[in-house]
Parts: structure tokens; C-alpha cells; sequence
């Protein structure tokens, strides 16, 4: 740990010094930066109540969709989901069994 901090502390004056001399303007301290305006930062959505929520325009084309149709529509929702999950259940249990593995001759969880 402590040479990975002596390595970083070399590289890091390392690009202090290649900075002070590829730029004419001298690097500004901390102090003098602006502050930093919130309006700039992202707050992320959260994707799945994005990926699940019912749009706008359903409701007002609703009259347009026979109810058939909208109920094969959920039923091929279902089935699709259910390949999705099956297919995420295969791969977690193939992770599962390639981990055992490694652990069993005490290898590294990647190589």
C-alpha cells in the first residue's frame, strides 16, 4: 500500500511537471477556482421505473388497441420475461459452478 501511494505521489508530480510545461498559463490553485454550480451535476433516473412505466400516449390511444390485442401484447410480455429470467438463472448458475471450480484448485475468481 504504501509504494502504490509513493508510485501515485510520482506520477502525480510527474503530470504536474509535463503540465507546467506543455501550457502557458500557470495551473491555478484550488482556492481560486470558481465554485462549483449545482445545475451541473446529473441526478441519474432510475432506469427500471423508466423502463416500466406506461407512456402518455397509451391512454389516449388506448380506444384505438382492441382488448385482444392488448391482452396477447401482456401475455407475450410474460412469456418474454420468463425467457429473460431463465436465461439470467443459466448464466448465474454457470457463474456459480465456474467459482466452485476455481475455488476448488484455489485460483483467482478471473484469470
Amino acid at each position: 500500500m504504501n509504494n502504490k501511494s509513493k508510485e501515485i505521489n510520482a506520477l502525480l508530480g510527474k503530470a504536474s511537471d509535463d503540465n507546467k510545461t506543455v501550457y502557458y498559463e500557470k495551473e491555478p490553485g484550488a482556492k481560486e477556482l470558481p465554485p462549483l454550480d449545482p445545475k451541473n451535476f446529473v441526478k441519474l433516473p432510475d432506469v427500471k421505473a423508466e423502463l416500466t412505466k406506461t407512456p402518455e400516449l397509451d391512454g389516449k390511444l388506448r380506444h384505438l388497441v382492441p382488448p385482444q390485442v392488448r391482452a396477447d401484447v401482456q401475455m407475450l410480455t410474460q412469456q418474454l420475461n420468463q425467457v429473460l429470467q431463465m436465461n439470467f438463472d443459466t448464466v448465474g448458475q454457470q457463474d456459480q459452478m465456474l467459482a466452485g471450480f476455481l475455488a476448488q484448485f484455489q485460483l483467482p475468481g478471473s484469470l
